[in-house]
């Protein structure tokens, strides 16, 4: 994404109560943020949609669980009943922690995700109930 995007989707979390987003900072620097997104829809707004992105250098020092915990707890807080969430097929490491934290798997979304190369993947759908 680029800054202007970013900062576009800050604006957007920062307007609309019913999203979350949570900022990790070590040196200085942003190296990984959550996300929770709700529904305002009466129908929709049980569940809550969670974004998970953290540096490759920071990965495997328990900063993903825990900035996953944290927003599990501010689900809660908020009322929420289902967490969902997408990862892309072939990313494991990111799969092992959801499962870790009680999200199963819940459905597929086949060539959802063109890479650089053009080669495409499956946009992989998890939930977990509170």
């Amino acid at each position: 994404m680029t800054v202007s995007g970013e900062e576009a989707f800050i604006r957007r979390l920062l307007d609309f109560p019913l999203d979350v987003m949570l900022v990790c900072e070590a040196e200085g620097s942003v190296i990984g943020s959550c996300s929770l997104s709700r529904q305002p829809f009466r129908k929709t707004c049980h569940g809550a949609e969670v974004a998970l992105a953290l540096l490759k250098a920071w990965w495997g020092l328990g900063i993903g669980r825990a900035m996953l915990s944290a927003m599990e707890e501010e689900a809660r807080a908020m009322g929420v009943a289902q967490l969902e969430l997408e990862y892309i097929e072939g990313n494991d490491r990111a799969r092992a922690l959801y499962e870790r934290h009680g999200f199963r798997p819940a459905g597929e979304h086949p060539n959802a995700i063109r890479l650089e190369d053009g080669s495409l993947r499956t946009l992989c759908l998890m939930l977990r109930e509170l």
